[in-house]
């Protein structure tokens, strides 16, 4: 269960990350043509995937850490709630943040910037 949520985030962001890409076209070829290397477009796009990822996963670890905290007592096999439930998640998000933020930087990095402004 857990893998097919990893797998539904990392889609559901690479398909918010693409029409992201498609969105700022015009922000993208001004950005070039002001001297911004495609490195730096693509840099822009995985850190914003990546920060994305992060605030999910500290929200979604914050909520169920909250919510089990709460419940331990009706819950009837104890539970140890310590640093690895709290960072193995935040790792595992961030590593599926930058693997579907990938591509679609590669594609915003391609756009040429004679092209994008003329799509305006």
């Amino acid at each position: 269960v857990a893998f097919l949520c990893l797998a539904l985030g990392g889609t559901t962001l690479a398909a918010l990350m693409i029409a992201g890409v498609r969105d700022r076209v015009c922000e993208i070829g001004l950005r070039r043509a002001l001297g911004a290397e495609p490195r730096d477009i693509a840099q822009l796009f995985v850190v914003e995937g990546l920060l994305i990822a992060a605030v999910g996963a500290v929200a979604g670890v914050l909520i169920s850490h909250l919510f089990l905290l709460l419940t331990q007592s009706l819950i009837p096999c104890p539970i140890k709630l310590g640093a690895g439930t709290l960072l193995l998640p935040i790792l595992l998000s961030l590593l599926v943040g930058g693997l579907a933020s990938y591509r679609p930087a590669m594609a915003a990095a391609r756009i040429a910037p004679a092209e994008a402004l003329r799509n305006e």
